[in-house]
């Protein structure tokens, strides 16, 4: 996906719109603890696939078909640099052709043809162009400045949205503050043992466990301790989850 949906080591979830057809964040992040972090995730995800399809789409566009960019004839002149009214081919135009020889890469001997690259560029992009759903093309529209597809758009994002909100999962945070992982372990009955098992930590264990800005969900310290406090990995990350929340 083109847009960060999460930001923060994933505590915070950003709240996407589109804006003449263009994703925009005009509104504060929010925890992703917060009751609305899955709906703003799943429209997050809507709009960056929407994002994507069209700006591919926009791009299959722009590619013109080889040799179309010269003019194969260009008006004649008489004598006096006046135009006659007829055409004449133009000097400067040079057929592309679609096929051209191929050769073995080993031996570099001929070995019959293959497309053009500058062709099968151009085929490729209409080939996306015909296969490209009327949504994206509805959403194009709109950010060429026919606002009347942001009636069709919006409530296709809001559906889509609602149809991911079943599936969307809040990932637990990579880090937490000091603070909060200390909180969470209080409330879950582990925090004497984890700080007696500090102790037992050769000393620059302890200085990382006293000193460090973040806990880090993968560090090997953490691991260590989970561990021996016998967490699996989704006892783990729940206790990130809930860190996350204070």
């Amino acid at each position: 996906m083109s847009l960060e949906l999460t930001y923060d080591n994933g505590l915070l979830v950003r709240r996407w719109e589109l804006d003449d057809g263009f994703p925009v964040c005009p509104h504060n992040a929010i925890l992703a603890s917060d009751e609305d972090a899955k709906y703003w995730l799943a429209k997050g995800e809507v709009i960056s696939e929407l994002n994507d399809l069209v700006t591919e789409y926009e791009t299959a566009l722009q590619v013109k078909e080889p040799g179309s960019e010269i003019p194969q004839t260009i008006p004649e002149l008489d004598e006096n640099g006046e135009p006659t009214g007829n055409e004449i081919p133009n000097p400067d135009y040079q057929e592309v052709p679609h096929d051209i020889p191929a050769y073995d890469p080993e031996t570099g001997e001929p070995n019959g043809t293959q497309v053009h690259p500058l062709w099968a560029k151009y085929e490729a992009a209409q080939s996306l162009i015909e296969d490209v759903d009327q949504v994206v093309k509805d959403l194009a529209d709109w950010r060429a400045g026919d606002i009347s597809k942001e009636a069709v758009i919006i409530p296709y994002v809001e559906s889509e949205a609602q149809s991911k909100l079943a599936t969307v999962q809040i990932s637990a945070p990579l880090a937490v503050s000091p603070r909060q992982a200390r909180l969470a372990l209080q409330e879950a009955g582990l925090l004497e043992q984890v700080l007696q098992l500090i102790e037992q930590q050769p000393e620059q264990v302890q200085i990382e466990w006293e000193y460090a800005t973040l806990v880090e969900l993968n560090h090997p310290t953490v691991q260590l301790l989970a561990d021996a406090l016998q967490l699996d990995e989704d006892q783990l990350i729940a206790l990130f989850a809930r860190a996350a929340e204070f």
